[in-house]
């Protein structure tokens, strides 16, 4: 990027002009920044104008600053850009840039499943085409612009994933993204304390659908009852479908057979009869396979082609990932997100896997679940007393909750309970495990349940906290 790039998008006051061209951009002092473009953004609890020396020591060649003041202290060393305000600046920055390179935007957004099926996409056009996908889940207002702004000219193809907690969110990403293609995975009960109901989580997600393009490519599961509606205000425009159910869709997959370690899959991609086998565990991943294969598909890559590519793909982390423990028991982590849909699934899945010693469930509180907290942790608390666990341990503070709906079902066997993390309960759990038991870990990301996976030591494993 040039400093005529940075002048064109952003009509900024130059305090400083040392530096003409920058190799990327960055907003973390911790990161390598040699030779890249600062962006000094303020939230409510940080101020990155505080930390301008350490992003210059860092080896940034541009600061662009909202706070004249600070900046200009460093305009004989580096360049300095000055604007209104730096997060305004990022996704117009973002938004410039996009419009410079050649790559197809593909947009998902949706309840569940949206990140997995950003990172299948990735790895099934990726094997056609040059890719560039959003890594882990930078999916809001400033993560979106940053995604788009290291899209290279060789790219021809960039998915990006879009999150959402309030309406008007993903409207403000579509402006930002000019996307070419759009996906909502499904609509499910997530951010019901920003948003009040899942009638308005539909709507939210919905706004990816209303992007003013007439040339867009809208992708539609036709499954949830949510996404099938959007579908009837839509169906007249350029639209490709998937769904497990209609085999009239576009794509339609069904599960042939799974394991701990896989899923088989069989149906017809764009007319096109096959099946694969997918080193990924369970059943629900079959949506996020279809999504993956309708915006392959909406690119014009041969259904064979991309029957021939589903066996690349690989779950994120944090997303059903495979651990093994030194006991020689096996682990399943879905730490990353949680809510009354995705839990539901764990618990279902879980009784497919065959298992000779203890089924262990380590279930974390839902977060942003709003007036329904209680109601709903009572709901999974049912499910789980279904699940055929020998060994249940909650974590979160809905608790009573999540215990009135075990008894309702008449679970009698152990359950733990701990208001947040508890080192000493994960210690009374590691010290049972056999080589044939099993675990599954889930909860929201907030709970930070990599912790336990951590504490019943994992032969290989990467925390986040």
């Amino acid at each position: 990027m040039t400093l005529r790039d940075i002048v064109s998008a952003l009509h900024p006051d130059i305090l400083g002009e040392k530096y003409r061209e920058f190799n990327g951009i960055g907003t973390d002092t911790r990161a390598d920044l040699r030779g890249k473009l600062f962006i000094a953004l303020k939230g409510p609890t940080y101020d990155a104008h505080n930390f301008l020396a350490e992003a210059v020591k860092a080896g940034a060649t541009g600061l662009l600053v909202h706070d004249r003041a600070k900046g200009d202290r460093f305009s004989k060393d580096v360049t300095v850009f000055s604007v209104g305000n730096t997060l305004k600046a990022l996704q117009d920055l973002g938004h410039y840039w996009r419009r410079q390179q050649k790559a197809k935007i593909l947009s998902v957004t949706g309840s569940n499943g949206k990140t997995t099926t950003k990172e299948f996409a990735a790895a099934v056009i990726g094997a056609h085409k040059n890719t560039y996908f959003n890594k882990g889940s930078f999916n809001n207002h400033w993560g979106v612009p940053l995604s788009l702004l290291n899209i290279k000219t060789e790219h021809e193809v960039a998915v990006i994933e879009m999150g959402m907690n309030h309406l008007g969110e993903i409207t403000t990403l579509c402006e930002i993204a000019e996307p070419d293609v759009v996906l909502v995975t499904n609509v499910g009960r997530v951010h019901l304390e920003g948003l009040g109901s899942i009638e308005n989580v539909a709507k939210a997600k919905e706004e990816i659908y209303q992007i003013n393009n007439k040339n867009v490519l809208r992708i539609f599961n036709l499954d949830n009852p949510f996404t099938e509606k959007m579908y009837q205000k839509y169906k007249n425009t350029k639209c490709i479908t998937f769904s497990g159910k209609n085999r009239d869709a576009h794509i339609f997959l069904e599960v042939a057979g799974e394991s701990v370690d896989s899923i088989e899959v069989k149906g017809s991609i764009g007319g096109v009869l096959g099946n694969a086998k997918v080193e990924i565990f369970g059943s629900h991943n079959v949506y996020n396979l279809m999504g993956a294969a309708a915006l392959a598909l909406s690119l014009r890559i041969e259904p064979l082609k991309i029957w021939g590519s589903l066996n690349l793909c690989k779950t994120p982390w944090g997303r059903n990932q495979k651990v093994k423990l030194k006991s020689g028991a096996e682990l399943l982590f879905d730490g990353y997100n949680a809510n009354p849909e995705s839990m539901a699934a764990m618990i279902e899945n879980s009784k497919f896997v065959k298992v000779s010693g203890k089924r262990i469930a380590i279930i974390g509180e839902m977060r942003e679940t709003g007036e329904a907290r209680d109601t709903l942790h009572t709901e999974i608390g049912e499910k789980a007393a279904c699940g055929n666990f020998d060994l249940i341990w909650f974590v979160g503070l809905p608790s009573e909750a999540f215990e009135r709906g075990l008894k309702s079902k008449g679970f009698k066997k152990e359950f733990l309970v701990s208001p947040q993390f508890d080192v000493e309960v994960a210690e009374k759990i590691k010290n049972q495990l056999q080589p044939t038991d099993h675990i599954w870990v889930k909860g929201s990301r907030g709970v930070a349940l990599e912790r336990a996976v951590v504490a019943l030591d994992p032969i290989s494993f990467s925390a986040k906290y």
